[in-house]
């Protein structure tokens, strides 16, 4: 009997043992589900065609042979047998299919055979393009969600074969191709690309006069006319920021640095370029200093405008400084540009280039900082301080320019061609 309680007593205990290791692996529960259903959001536009292609020519009218069709397949116009003197008008609609808020860019671009690239003459948002271009448009627009598929954007665009160079198209030039291509990107709206900025023509009715209350024409020294009578006013742009003082300051580029940056599509003789540039909301002064270029502009070079003007003023020093939360607070930059009443010295120089204005930010030393080194202690290496003619081509030059703006941020930008 003892042994048999032994026995029982040793089955006990790995009957408890058994529960307790069952217990692990398999206790009492209840179970309750909340399913979570996803539906992702769209972002989607689409450009189109919107009514007919207009072809005219300058000659008053069209070779039989010169065709302009749409293709619906490839969302391609496809032109043909085009010759001198020919142009076709059309618009590009774009539609907003997007379920969430969006942010949209338009963008050109002209891609062809080097021969006949800078033949055509393209306007479109505002700009006429000509030559061989990637253009984009930094400013990034909001755009709501949409639920009837209307266009938001009409873009009306034009392209060209101007008869000018009629006489000098030859054998190189016929039957070659050209693309363009016009398009829009979008992306979901809360995205930040950075700062930017609305660009506004100035109306003619707002030009200044060359007084000294509101236009500073700073002497002509570099051989361009200093008289007001021997200049006229091209175009004025106003640049708007879009972000308050407190948001620039609460910023990744609350401490980038500003500058306009003027580049050409062809080689600017010495003050055949007049610029023009205004901080309205400057205590110091409110009006348009204007300048014309003081050293040669090679075609894609990049000018800092203001730092250029400031400098010629001999008051570097106060652009230097000038960081993006002061832009804000100033709220707009005007800038423009102006050229000689001189007719034959204009068709010698000025007339048929193209020039990209820029507002931009930047992280690095600023330019004006570079000119009083570059005066003072001469190009690293050599030691020679250099005139400030010198300085300033220095700063032109596309290697010391990524030197002193390491990192260049475009805020927004227009593109003006001298007629």
């Amino acid at each position: 009997m003892k042994k048999h309680s032994i026995l029982t007593s040793i089955l006990i205990i790995v009957m408890c043992l058994s529960m307790t290791v069952g217990g692990t692996y398999a206790m009492f529960a209840t179970e309750s589900k909340v399913n979570v259903a996803i539906t992702l959001g769209k972002v989607d536009v689409e450009a189109y065609l919107k009514g007919d292609i207009k072809l005219s020519s300058s000659y008053g009218y069209n070779l039989p042979e010169t065709i302009a069709n749409y293709n619906e397949e490839t969302k391609q116009i496809e032109v043909s047998n085009m010759v001198p003197g020919d142009q076709i008008d059309f618009t590009i609609s774009v539609v907003n299919k997007s379920t969430v808020s969006a942010k949209y860019q338009v963008f050109v671009k002209i891609q062809g055979d080097d021969a006949v690239n800078g033949k055509f003459e393209v306007k479109a948002l505002g700009n006429t393009i000509t030559g061989a271009i990637d253009y984009e448009d930094p400013t990034w627009t909001d755009i709501e969600p949409s639920t009837d598929s209307e266009p938001f954007i009409d873009v009306p665009v034009s392209v060209a074969l101007p008869t000018d160079d009629v006489m000098s198209f030859d054998g190189e030039e016929q039957g070659q191709n050209i693309a363009i291509t016009f398009g829009v990107r979008a992306v979901q709206g809360n995205v930040y690309f950075g700062p930017t900025a609305q660009i506004t023509d100035i109306p003619e009715t707002s030009y200044p006069e060359f007084n000294d209350q509101e236009m500073m024409l700073l002497d002509g020294t570099n051989g361009f006319p200093a008289l007001p009578e021997e200049v006229v006013i091209e175009s004025l742009w106003e640049f708007k920021a879009t972000e308050t003082v407190e948001e620039a300051q609460a910023g990744e580029y609350s401490t980038w640095l500003g500058d306009f940056l003027i580049e050409t599509d062809k080689d600017i003789g010495l003050g055949q370029l007049g610029l023009m540039g205004q901080l309205p909301n400057f205590s110091w002064f409110n009006g348009w200093i204007s300048f014309a270029n003081p050293v040669e502009l090679k075609a894609g070079q990049s000018l800092p405008m203001l730092t250029t003007g400031f400098q010629l003023m001999g008051i570097g020093d106060i652009i230097a400084n000038m960081q993006y939360p002061a832009i804000c607070e100033l709220e707009t930059f005007n800038c423009g540009v102006f050229r000689t009443k001189n007719e034959a010295d204009y068709e010698a120089g000025l007339k048929g280039a193209t020039i990209t204005v820029k507002l931009v930010l930047f992280d690095g030393e600023h330019a004006s900082s570079v000119i009083n080194k570059l005066m003072t202690e001469g190009i690293e290496g050599v030691g020679v301080p250099l005139t400030e003619q010198e300085a300033l081509a220095e700063i032109m030059n596309i290697d010391t320019y990524f030197t002193w703006g390491k990192t260049i941020h475009v805020v927004s930008q227009t593109i003006y061609t001298f007629e």
